[in-house]
């Protein structure tokens, strides 16, 4: 499993909970530079293996490796000054701060960045994702603004690798192709992406290779079009939505 060009590799990654096996003993590689797009049905294990990759949670066995380092036991605010950032289903701004504000947290402390400078980086990646109303209150945003906050307060650390979680959920269909048109701007400027979405014509979309969890196993791995005909991938996600 192991190349040169392997910017993050799992491997026989378990997390249990309990008598719940969220994932199991699941490996697989992220490549520098690609979108890898991680699908499955509720429960599958999707949003927890981001928790365990990114920190918030630990594995109970198997390990992580991020640009050939062990990272299995360093904690989250460590793996992201490496360079590995994350977006949240929910969003939990700060609701007293503006949205610049917001930003500039993560730019404090996801890049340990001054006051001035973080201003300075997050009005960057504001522009960079699209946001014009930077100082008005949480309160007043619309989704597409959180949305796009959430992503811009995920690179304000200046990662190599970005997973987004389910970015795309409560959007329009204009919404979700602003959104998409961002997330291939931030892959040219050289971010590796990994997308977690139940939405298909956005993995279809944005994916150069996508992995389907089922149960916390990897049942397929390949382009969307060769999974997405594949008995077990219909059976157990796809096959659903029909």
């Amino acid at each position: 499993m192991r190349n040169e060009n392997s910017i993050l590799e799992v491997e026989n990654l378990t997390k249990k909970f309990g008598g719940l096996v969220a994932i199991d003993n699941l490996s697989f590689s992220v490549q520098r530079g690609e979108i890898l797009g991680i699908i499955g049905p509720n429960g599958a294990g999707k949003t927890t293996l981001i928790n365990v990759i990114s920190g918030l949670y630990f594995p109970t066995t198997g390990r992580i490796l991020f640009e050939g380092k062990d990272i299995t036991n360093l904690k989250s605010h460590q793996r992201c000054r490496l360079g590995i950032s994350r977006t949240f289903q929910l969003v939990r701004p700060i609701k007293e701060f503006t949205i610049l504000e917001n930003v500039m947290v993560s730019a404090i402390f996801g890049k340990n960045l001054k006051l001035t400078k973080a201003e300075e980086r997050a009005i960057e990646i504001c522009e960079f994702v699209g946001l014009k109303r930077l100082k008005i209150p949480i309160d007043s945003a619309t989704v597409l603004e959180l949305k796009k906050m959430e992503m811009a307060r995920a690179l304000a650390s200046d990662p190599k690798i970005v997973f987004l979680d389910e970015i795309m959920a409560g959007l329009s269909v204009d919404e979700t192709n602003e959104m998409i048109d961002v997330v291939l701007k931030m892959n040219e400027h050289g971010k590796t992406i990994v997308v977690v979405e139940h939405v298909m014509s956005v993995i279809r979309r944005l994916t150069h290779r996508v992995i389907v969890l089922d149960r916390g196993k990897m049942i397929a791995e390949g382009s969307y079009e060769d999974v997405s005909h594949q008995p077990a991938v219909i059976s157990a996600y796809l096959g659903e939505e029909e």
